[in-house]
């Protein structure tokens, strides 16, 4: 197939030419992320955030990476989107592929650690001399609120909310078929492919991308909207407290009502989520002068978190073992977090409410331990 372009009374004819390489189309990607969107509506389309490439995959909680996957972006919702890339001579891209990048999923989805990816964005930001929270901001839908944006990448990659895309030159139809296939099984995650062809002039100095989205078909859209009660909107105060009292016994559901409140009104900000579920995380302990201390507990449906990782880096090495000691105070809450030391206090692990806060005694013990950890630092 030829494209044709006109400038002014010349028509030049381009010629379908294969990339040289698979760096070259990398790098394309990399440079221009919106390629991704392919032919897709302009209204749909979701800015992407380049976290890494070649990033790691590790395949066990020790984060020890096994794999490489050639691109991680995030888009502006928070959903993380794995990228592969492979010419169309490799024979590998009609199925071997399709596991590895299965295999990158599963294991993204269950070992990779908030803390590590965004301590990989900032460490490519540094690199390239630029600011990593403002080039959050410019990325982000709504309001910019960059620790919210990293609580919904944590939060979709718990709940394995993710974009798995295969990038080629040309799609063969092998490919397409199984993309197609788990497109419309997989509820929670979107499996696409891109074929972004390249076509050259003559004397070789203008190049042509034309990139397009397969696997996104209407039974697709229609299982995805019936099944994952996605929202882009902003949850609020009356949303978490409903959402608590569905997915809880009312007793259990009073006592993290009460612990909410109790934190609203010792002064904790609130930052509200943008999920399928309303989430809010509960900043305590914030101050303009150098005893800030902050705490960061995340507050889901039916579980909690305590971000150690989103406040290490602003509390003292004393600070943050104060509060890991407050923290292992509370009933059934030590279990959760051990290792944390060795970990360098970068782990949020998920803790059912019915385990952590199921009588008033947790509650007491919860309120102590918030009030001992937020205390101005010393």
């Amino acid at each position: 197939m030829a494209i044709f372009i006109k400038q002014g009374d010349t028509l030049i004819e381009m010629t379908e030419r294969r990339y040289d390489a698979e760096s070259v189309l990398q790098q394309l990607l990399a440079d221009h992320p919106n390629l991704l969107a392919g032919d897709v509506d302009s209204d749909q389309r979701k800015r992407l955030l380049l976290i890494q490439r070649e990033m790691g995959v590790p395949s066990d909680a020790d984060a020890n990476s096994r794999w490489s996957l050639d691109h991680l972006f995030i888009d502006e919702d928070g959903v993380p989107v794995l990228v592969e890339v492979k010419r169309s001579s490799d024979t590998r891209i009609r199925r071997e592929v399709v596991g590895q990048m299965l295999d990158y999923a599963a294991n993204a989805a269950s070992y990779w650690r908030i803390a590590a990816l965004r301590e990989a964005f900032e460490s490519a930001c540094e690199d390239a001399e630029i600011d990593p929270e403002e080039t959050v901001r410019s990325h982000m839908a709504g309001d910019a609120d960059v620790d919210r944006f990293w609580l919904e990448v944590d939060t979709n990659l718990r709940a394995g909310r993710l974009r798995l895309v295969f990038v080629a030159d040309e799609i063969p139809p092998e490919l397409r078929r199984i993309v197609e296939f788990l497109n419309e099984q997989m509820t929670r995650t979107d499996v696409l492919a891109l074929e972004v062809r390249q076509y050259v002039a003559p004397g070789e100095d203008m190049i042509t991308l034309v990139p397009r989205v397969i696997g996104q078909t209407q039974a697709a859209r229609d299982v995805k909207r019936t099944t994952t009660g996605r929202v882009s909107r902003r949850w609020g105060e009356s949303d978490v407290l409903a959402t608590w009292s569905e997915h809880n016994a009312p007793d259990i559901a009073s006592l993290v009502r009460r612990l909410y409140e109790f934190m609203r009104d010792e002064g904790a900000r609130a930052s509200w989520g943008t999920g399928a579920l309303p989430s809010v995380n509960m900043w305590l302990g914030e101050r303009e002068d150098a005893t800030t201390n902050p705490i960061a507990i995340g507050m889901f449906s039916d579980n909690m978190c305590i971000w150690f990782d989103f406040v290490r880096g602003r509390r003292t090495d004393l600070e943050n073992q104060r509060l890991a000691t407050a923290m292992r105070s509370i009933p059934n809450v030590a279990r959760y977090i051990q290792g944390l030391e060795q970990q360098d206090f970068g782990m949020h692990p998920g803790m059912k409410y019915t385990e952590v806060l199921a009588s008033d005694l947790a509650l007491a013990a919860w309120q102590e331990a918030l009030k001992t950890g937020s205390a101005p630092a010393i």
